[in-house]
């Protein structure tokens, strides 16, 4: 490979091996026969090659993408890694939508690369999986928008005792700057405990016999005090329906549990009809609206990295849920009496990706803006910017439109 090729910010040439007439089936058997395959650059470009699922011209730039990142994160990235990294599914994933992301993705590092001297400092965040999830995909995310608008991106380089945004953007027409905070809302204690309880009592229904038929609701977070009691209640109901090979019901204020012996299927399947319940394991009701935390601890925190006398913008990613129990008319109020209290924020972004199907829908009025949008075939993205009406820096009329043009880019189309 030339390395002279990547250093001006483009895409190294592959050449095609060959073409075969395969299912997508087949050809992943035939080139990954063992579990180590996977864990091999080697074999995802050979897959490439010889895949026939997208047209010439994408699968030359897939390839391309691989040989890349290959040479960015190393030989041994796939062996040291896992399922649970973003660029590990990426390479290893080879639905549609993840071949357009890894182009993207590989497209956007070049770029980066090309034109910011701190590039390594976001290389660093996309290495960790940890960090990759919170810092390094949102801010390949945010710096596509813009460099797809003509903006100049850089991720800025940590210095102690000092304020430290995460990326600057600069437009070139005016030499104005705007300096972005980026932070992934993370899981709520409660969510983070609920899951948690779900995954204690999952592995008991799962893995300790006996394993018989079941439907269990849980109602209300379990504490690790009340767990053992409650997994010894459990483990006594499954062993009575065993013993007396009947259905065997326990309602109390911590879950709804009722056990069949297989005799007894037909009439828990009656049973679970009559009362709407759903055989398998189900946790609790969970909250997903985060404005609480947004307001009262996020903002704050993040405006405290922005540079005096600069104009900031805050970028917040969020779980996708989030957009189905708002109300837009209420958090708009919310948000706009909170950055009232900050003239040098522009606005805050709150986003996030899924894999759904949806119709392309905008919105935009008094400055705000909502979209959701195809960022390819599989993935939506949701998006709310709400623009904070005491802003008083003074961004020029061409990079606020540059800015507003950014939200509307990465479509993918």
């Amino acid at each position: 490979m030339d390395g002279r090729v990547i250093a001006f910010g483009t895409l190294p040439n592959c050449k095609r091996v060959g073409k075969m007439s395969k299912t997508i089936t087949d050809l992943i058997f035939e080139v990954f026969i063992t579990m180590e395959d996977h864990l091999d650059w080697d074999k995802h470009i050979t897959y490439a090659e010889l895949s026939e699922q997208i047209d010439d011209d994408s699968r030359q730039q897939w390839i391309s993408a691989l040989q890349f990142l290959r040479l960015e994160f190393g030989d041994d990235f796939l062996r040291l890694n896992n399922s649970h990294h973003p660029i590990f599914r990426m390479v290893t994933d080879k639905s549609p939508w993840r071949i357009a992301e890894i182009i993207k993705f590989a497209v956007t590092l070049i770029q980066l690369k090309s034109t910011d001297i701190n590039y390594r400092h976001l290389k660093d965040k996309l290495i960790h999986p940890g960090s990759c999830k919170t810092e390094g995909i949102p801010f390949f995310e945010i710096s596509h928008m813009y460099l797809d608008t003509g903006c100049d991106v850089k991720v800025w380089k940590d210095i102690k005792a000092q304020k430290n945004p995460d990326l600057v953007i600069g437009f070139p027409e005016t030499n104005e700057k705007l300096y972005i905070e980026v932070s992934k809302v993370g899981e709520s204690k409660l969510r983070s405990d609920l899951d948690n309880n779900f995954k204690v009592i999952s592995r008991l229904f799962n893995i300790a016999p006996p394993q018989l038929p079941f439907s269990c609701q849980l109602l209300r977070y379990i504490s690790d005090s009340e767990m053992d009691g409650v997994l010894a209640s459990i483990t006594a109901i499954r062993e009575k329906a065993l013993l007396q090979q009947d259905m065997i019901l326990l309602e109390n204020e911590v879950m709804r549990l009722c056990v069949t012996h297989p005799n007894k299927y037909g009439q828990f399947q009656e049973w679970m009809e009559k009362n709407d319940y759903r055989n398998g394991l189900h946790g609790p009701p969970l909250n997903f609206d985060e404005t609480y935390r947004i307001l009262n601890y996020k903002i704050e925190r993040e405006m405290e990295q922005i540079p005096a006398g600069s104009s900031g913008m805050i970028y917040l990613h969020v779980h996708a849920l989030y957009f189905s129990v708002i109300d837009p008319e209420i958090i708009t109020a919310a948000f706009e009496k909170k950055m009232s209290t900050y003239p040098l924020l522009f606005g805050i972004v709150i986003y996030s990706t899924i894999i759904t199907d949806c119709s392309p829908f905008e919105v935009a009025i008094n400055g705000h803006f909502f979209s959701t949008r195809k960022i390819n075939e599989t993935v939506v993205r949701y998006f709310f910017f709400l623009k904070n009406p005491a802003y008083s820096h003074g961004l020029s009329d061409n990079a606020i439109a540059r800015i507003y043009q950014s939200f509307r880019s990465s479509s993918g189309n």
